[in-house]
């Protein structure tokens, strides 16, 4: 159902930009799609058809959203499946028939484990994602239903979105990052080292081209643009504070073209590479690279967007730029994280002394970048000093007196 090609996919968006797909998500959509339906009853299988082609085409969407990614539709898409499959197996009903009673009972027993998984493998972890894509779903519904001139209740309008745990992650520091990197092949050593400082999306980190890459001159650091067409939620640009140097000098080494992506890698052969090293550097489990003790047994690339969002939380004063760092629209992100790290007001004067955006490391480096700068320009100075004076005492014809006197 899902062939894979021997590259990631590449398409085109409508600048006619060449869009790397790393998950192959259009193909994949489209082999579930053709299959998916089939899923569904009778009666709500044209309506669940309309709500994923106006979803792909961005049509009677909420807010200024605009179309959703191809992911973002199979996920909602299989989640519908699965809340279809219930209604019908537990509740003898269509989807679109379920009462707001019913939509309590279906989700409480989820959550207590009396309804299992599909395969019936557990009870049910994240139910929050099921109401929430229920939710969007009903109020489409709705909404094309209004433009009918027929109302429609708000069976949702009860439901709580709001995560029911914490999602579990793997968390890891600078410092363990740099042992990983120590035992990493080149290449990965740069990428590894560019999704800390960066902290963007995979999707987004394998769509960055050398164009994308501002270098305004070797005492600045670079600075990346993440395109608008390949970001969940909108373009920025960034300042890379940690891996300017090493990516200088892998882009000068590599010679890229301006549109050749600079990491031209496949997730999944990264995340085999990952959990391999990882497993060499810190043996059969994580508790010397994960900060929270996490259970997971590997670690992947879209962790590193997570330590990279606890590297730089503390860093930064202003709500809105890291905001803008990592794409988020919303402040619920930096409350999550700000509550994990378990952060409260502990500034000091110390704090107010330091450039809070930089390693100790970097501000040494710029400490002695100013020195060389300074010493430079004295030498230069001197230089133009003595020049002068040379300049005068050969005017005045008194060169070859003057040195003479010098050397008695």
């Amino acid at each position: 159902m899902e062939g894979r090609s021997k590259m990631p996919l590449k398409i085109n968006n409508m600048k006619g930009e060449k869009v790397n797909d790393p998950y192959h998500s259009k193909e994949k959509l489209e082999a579930f799609i053709d299959i998916g339906f089939t899923y569904f009853s009778e009666k709500d299988r044209p309506i669940v058809m309309q709500y994923v082609s106006d979803m792909r085409s961005g049509r009677n969407v909420n807010g200024s959203k605009g179309r959703r990614g191809d992911m973002h539709i199979r996920t909602l898409f299989s989640r519908l499946i699965r809340i279809s499959e219930i209604a019908n197996d537990v509740f003898q009903k269509n989807m679109i028939e379920l009462t707001a009673d019913d939509l309590h009972k279906m989700f409480n027993d989820m959550r207590e484990g009396k309804i299992k998984k599909s395969f019936g493998t557990g009870a049910y972890k994240s139910v929050h994602n099921y109401i929430k894509i229920f939710k969007a779903f009903w109020h489409w519904h709705q909404k094309v239903q209004r433009q009918k001139g027929i109302d429609i209740y708000d069976i949702t309008l009860d439901l709580s979105g709001t995560a029911d745990e914490k999602p579990e992650f793997v968390y890891f520091t600078l410092d363990s990052l740099k042992k990983m990197m120590n035992r990493a092949k080149y290449d990965m050593r740069v990428f590894f080292l560019y999704k800390f400082d960066a902290g963007d999306r995979v999707t987004e980190s394998l769509n960055i081209k050398k164009k994308d890459i501002i270098d305004s001159g070797r005492n600045e650091p670079l600075k990346v643009c993440i395109r608008e067409e390949t970001s969940k939620t909108f373009g920025r640009t960034i300042k890379l504070m940690l891996s300017s140097d090493m990516l200088r000098e892998y882009i000068k080494t590599k010679n890229f073209d301006p549109d050749d992506f600079i990491f031209p890698f496949k997730p999944e052969t990264v995340n085999k590479y990952l959990r391999r090293m990882c497993k060499d550097v810190f043996g059969k489990n994580l508790r010397e690279l994960t900060e929270n003790r996490s259970s997971k047994k590997h670690i992947t690339l879209y962790d590193f967007r997570h330590s990279s969002c606890c590297y730089w939380l503390p860093r930064y004063k202003n709500e809105n730029v890291i905001k803008y760092r990592f794409g988020w629209k919303k402040s619920d992100m930096i409350y999550y994280y700000s509550e994990f790290l378990g952060m409260q007001d502990t500034i000091t004067e110390d704090d107010m002394l330091i450039d809070r955006t930089k390693t100790e490391l970097e501000r040494q480096l710029d400490q002695e970048r100013k020195e060389r700068q300074m010493m430079h320009d004295r030498m230069i100075e001197m230089e133009s000093r003595m020049k002068k004076v040379y300049g005068f005492m050969e005017q005045t014809g008194k060169v070859e007196e003057i040195l003479a006197k010098a050397r008695l």
